[in-house]
């Protein structure tokens, strides 16, 4: 399986491959760019609705439609996947199915939820990924607690977000902003660690 979100190389790893350094900056940033496409579409259909107001269904079949389609993409074509558009991604295709089935009960708590139901699901993705991190043997130190700091993070945006979920701008814009300004602030700080990390386990296996 593609890796979740990586903290991207530092110039110092990338020196000795600097044509080849991009290819992975590249794949992460199309990638997300892909991942992004179905919340931007639910987006738009949500504030772009008329006076007869907004046709939930309609906005989460398309949104799921297109978070399913995006997401079996990047896992063929093997490109990473973002960890927090994962979790939009499948609090779309959860509503989109629960539409489907008509199971009323989750469509009553994601209504209840508004948006903190999207972050809740973004802090179930963090508590997997990071749990993963705990029992691979392949992880470091640098990546668990970056994974940690992160899944923090998360758990304080998503209470936000219930707290204020009456207003889309302080329950959607603004935690998913800080989301994203703190992982790349921790991209940042742990990256060399990583790096640096991953240069003395290659020269210990040389």
């Amino acid at each position: 399986m593609p890796p979740l979100d990586s903290p991207p190389a530092t110039a110092a790893h990338v020196a000795p491959q600097r044509v080849t350094g991009y290819v992975p900056a590249m794949r992460r940033n199309i990638s997300a760019s892909m991942q992004l496409l179905p919340f931007m579409a639910f987006l738009f259909h949500i504030f772009s609705a008329g006076a007869g107001g907004t046709d939930w269904q309609l906005a989460f079949e398309w949104g799921g439609l297109a978070a399913v389609s995006v997401t079996a993409a990047c896992l063929g074509l093997r490109l990473p996947v973002d960890r927090l558009l994962l979790g939009v991604n499948l609090y779309l295709a959860s509503g989109a199915a629960a539409y489907a089935v008509q199971w009323f009960p989750m469509l009553g708590l994601y209504a209840r939820l508004q948006a903190a139901g999207i972050l809740a699901w973004v802090v179930a993705v963090g508590v997997a990924d990071f749990l993963l991190l705990l029992r691979s043997k392949h992880a470091d130190t640098c990546s668990q607690r970056r994974a940690l700091r992160l899944l923090l993070t998360e758990f304080v945006a998503l209470n936000w977000a219930f707290l204020f979920r009456d207003s889309h701008m302080l329950a959607l814009v603004l935690p998913f902003a800080t989301l994203a300004i703190m992982r790349m602030v921790l991209n940042r700080r742990f990256a060399p660690a990583m790096a640096s990390g991953s240069t003395n386990e290659t020269e210990a296996e040389a």
